[in-house]
């Protein structure tokens, strides 16, 4: 029986996402210098660009300033 550690876990998780239907891309092809940056650094948690359409799609009656609020508020949860 295969070990079960974390890489496995994750493995795993990946494989059900993606047969239900969602994009997956490896960490490597999203850091700021590759062809589809994604991320400001190396360690950003948060997909900004994805992020802030996904407030504004989900989101569509509330002012841009209740938006950038709130996605402000969100990216300072860490701070």
């Amino acid at each position: 029986m295969p070990a079960l550690n974390e890489d496995a876990i994750e493995q795993n998780l990946i494989e059900l996402l993606i047969n239900q239907g969602y994009h997956y891309f490896h960490r490597s092809s999203l850091v700021p210098n590759s062809d589809n940056p994604q991320r400001v650094e190396l360690d950003s948690v948060v997909l900004e660009n994805h992020f802030k359409s996904s407030l504004e799609k989900l989101n569509p009656d509330l002012p841009d300033t209740a938006l950038m609020e709130t996605y402000q508020q969100v990216l300072s949860l860490g701070s």
